[in-house]
């Protein structure tokens, strides 16, 4: 079931701890970071371009060795996508020392991507859509040479001319690909969340599935970036020709139809030391039906799917608190807890 925590937020799109006070944290997609109670921490609302649905402040992350350096995905006033790093200055989170890494162009207003997550490795991963419109318009799904449908890794610490650092293990070379990418074949990676070396990432489908992939960025070899699939697979099936190559693409470990929903909402891996029963349990909802879902992921396939909720509203994204409990937010503006029933 869920408990309420807080509400009266206006489109929050994240929620979780800052790892330098404890504090429970909210994004809302206008461009603000509040505590729970609804206080400002951070408002960057003029710098930022929200009119589109899928548009704004859309992902926040903290360095994993110094929590006062945190970092921000949003859209800007032109509609394009900014990376950049703020620190926290005498205890506040100061928009005045911004410091831009990646700025990257939109060719539309959706399937802009926004989280930000850094994984075991230390390093920041950067989920891009595929440019937007539909039927991957721009061609990017399967082009390496763009960061658009792409899981883009970076080392945030600035090298030479660079704001970042490129990985040297990233796995694909200048001659063959961005060399920021870690991955392609995205269409609009809407959250993904590491547990351990395992990367849960959740694609917004489009005429009929939704899906969630799991890679292990520790097996990722030189020279072969994992490819998602998209535009060729949608899902588990061919998108645009009923006879596509599938050689070296991953299938997802879960998928739901539009009968089901209509857009995933990617969530978390489940270590809340009050529901040990679904330790290791990672869960998803759709924006449109409200369902939580969840699974097991053992030896590369998903087991115990079952579903935990139904009805929940508008569901933008899933955080935990320092508890461990899972939260789960609401682009209507409230936030709330997950608890077992006994």
């Amino acid at each position: 079931m869920l408990e309420p925590v807080a509400d009266g937020f206006e489109q929050p799109v994240w929620a979780g701890v800052d790892p330098g006070t404890g504090e429970l944290l909210v994004v809302e997609r206008r461009g603000r970071i509040l505590g729970i109670d609804g206080s400002a921490r951070l408002d960057i609302d003029a710098r930022v371009g929200s009119g589109g649905n899928e548009q704004g402040l859309l992902g926040l992350a903290f360095h994993p060795d110094d929590p006062d350096l945190w970092y921000v995905n949003y859209t800007d006033t032109g509609g394009d996508t900014v990376v950049s790093e703020f620190q926290r200055l005498e205890g506040t989170l100061d928009p005045g020392t911004e410091r831009v890494l990646l700025e990257i162009d939109q060719p539309a207003g959706n399937h802009n991507g926004g989280n930000l997550a850094f994984g075991p490795d230390g390093l920041l991963y950067v989920g891009m859509g595929d440019g937007g419109g539909s039927d991957d318009r721009f061609g990017t799904g399967q082009d390496p040479f763009t960061r658009l449908g792409s899981m883009l890794r970076l080392d945030p610490r600035a090298s030479n001319a660079l704001a970042y650092t490129i990985p040297s293990d990233n796995p694909i070379g200048e001659e063959a690909g961005d060399p920021l990418t870690f991955a392609y074949g995205l269409r609009n990676p809407w959250r993904y969340s590491f547990d351990g070396d395992l990367l849960y990432v959740a694609d917004v489908g489009q005429r009929r599935i939704e899906e969630v992939t799991v890679v292990d960025i520790g097996t990722v070899q030189p020279g072969q970036p994992p490819n998602f699939g998209w535009s060729v697979l949608e899902g588990t099936e061919c998108f645009a020709d009923a006879g596509c190559d599938r050689t070296g693409l991953l299938e997802p470990v879960a998928e739901y139809t539009h009968a089901d929903g209509c857009s995933i909402t990617g969530g978390v891996v489940m270590h809340d030391p009050a529901i040990p029963e679904l330790d290791g349990f990672y869960i998803y909802g759709d924006f449109c039906t409200g369902f939580v879902r969840g699974f097991f992921y053992q030896d590369g396939v998903a087991v115990g799917e079952a579903e935990l909720l139904t009805g929940v509203p508008s569901i933008s994204s899933f955080g935990v608190d320092a508890d461990g409990s899972v939260l789960v937010v609401s682009l209507t503006g409230t936030i709330s807890r997950m608890a077992a029933v006994r």
